[in-house]
């Protein structure tokens, strides 16, 4: 409860300010008549900011608030998406040293998947000529686990991805988290996968084999994609 005109005794600031308040709410329109009349020795009864609602009246009414409710929390996800999110974004910061063990590890595996371990550059150029064998290869790195491969954006939608290179870290249905080298900690980058092309490097006996890869081709969980019959397509420059 409060009440709107000073109390004798009080300060002449306390009516100065209810006289104020008047004047901005009623403005020219508000006369001493209508003060004396609406204001003046009544008591005003402000409300409680703290005071929790009233429950809903009807049933109809509750099942709508519950809704808005919903809508307006954000959005958790499942407890598997969530640990999965947990896993790709443990760590905010990391080194090329950090993740160099996880790059040897997938070098040993690339090579078994694609059937060139103790093969040099001059064995791979020779066989660049049997269609068959550059087909399996092609078929297989589209298949194959990505994590841990050194790859380059050759081409992209957004030109600043355009030559980023690095160490693939996790990899999602539609982007690859990438560390570039670097020898201060940083977060990797997000690389979308639709309308890009990556050049990965295969380590070799004595050298590399690059090969280029479409990311629409990969657009797909590794599960998906390790079952998944590609065709081969021709790529025009445009």
């Amino acid at each position: 409860m409060a009440d709107v005109r000073a109390p004798s005794g009080a300060d002449a600031d306390a009516e100065a300010g209810a006289r104020a308040v008047w004047d901005a709410v009623a403005g020219d329109a508000g006369t001493e008549t209508q003060y004396e009349a609406r204001v003046q020795g009544r008591k005003v009864v402000l409300g409680n900011a703290n005071r929790r609602a009233p429950p809903p009246a009807t049933p109809v009414l509750a099942r709508q608030l519950a809704k808005a409710r919903r809508r307006a929390a954000p959005p958790r996800g499942t407890p598997r998406q969530r640990s999965k999110r947990a896993r790709i974004y443990a760590q905010d910061t990391l080194t090329s040293a950090q993740i160099e063990p996880l790059h040897t590890l997938w070098t040993t595996y690339i090579q078994d998947v694609l059937r060139v371990r103790g093969m040099t550059r001059a064995s791979v150029e020779a066989q660049l000529n049997n269609a068959a064998w550059v087909q399996q290869v092609q078929n297989a790195l589209l298949k194959a686990d990505w994590t841990g491969a050194v790859i380059r954006v050759v081409r992209a939608t957004q030109p600043t991805l355009v030559h980023v290179h690095g160490t693939v870290l996790a990899e999602t249905h539609e982007t690859l988290q990438v560390l570039p080298p670097t020898t201060q900690p940083m977060r990797p980058h997000c690389i979308p996968k639709q309308n890009t092309v990556f050049r990965i490097d295969i380590p070799l006996q004595d050298g590399a084999l690059t090969m280029d890869v479409h990311g629409n081709q990969v657009r797909y969980t590794l599960p998906v994609r390790a079952t998944r019959k590609h065709k081969a397509k021709k790529s025009v420059e445009l």
